[in-house]
Formats: C-alpha cells, sequence, structure tokens
C-alpha cells in the first residue's frame, strides 16, 4: 500500500499488469497453456479458447470490483485520518 500511495503522491505511473492473452502468450502460465492447446486439434482448441474467455472475463471483472471495493475502502481509511 505504501508504494501506491508513494506513486500517486510522486505522479509517478502506477504499474498495471498485461491482461491475459491466450494468442500472444506472455506468462509462463499462458505460454504453458498454449502449448496444451497446440496439443489437441484445432476445433476442440477454438472450443476451449472460448470457455477460457468466458472464465478469464468473469474472474477479472471479479477482480476489478474488488480493486474497487479496496480503493474505496482504503480512500475512507484516508478520510477518516
Amino acid at each position: 500500500m505504501t508504494n501506491i500511495l508513494a506513486q500517486i503522491y510522486h505522479d509517478d505511473p502506477l504499474s498495471y499488469q498485461t491482461l491475459c492473452s491466450i494468442d500472444s502468450p506472455q506468462t509462463p502460465e499462458e505460454r504453458h497453456v498454449a502449448a496444451q492447446l497446440r496439443a489437441v486439434d484445432g476445433e476442440t482448441a477454438e472450443k476451449l479458447k472460448a470457455g477460457i474467455r468466458v472464465l478469464a472475463d468473469r474472474q477479472s471483472e471479479e477482480a476489478f470490483y474488488d480493486g474497487v471495493r479496496f480503493g474505496a475502502q482504503l480512500m475512507a481509511e484516508l478520510l477518516a485520518q
């Protein structure tokens, strides 16, 4: 938390993580999933990709709302002091 506050105070750019991408994997986990998708036939891989995208979108939305709640709580605590 102190790191985020220091970045905001000094007007430094906040570092956000790259969103998950099946088509251009960047993390070890994404590369692992991409390798597994290449191991199956094209039709199955496309069906799996669709399911993975739905799951990732749902988790991304949940993470966004968790971040909003965290930000609101942080703001409330900072204003209370």
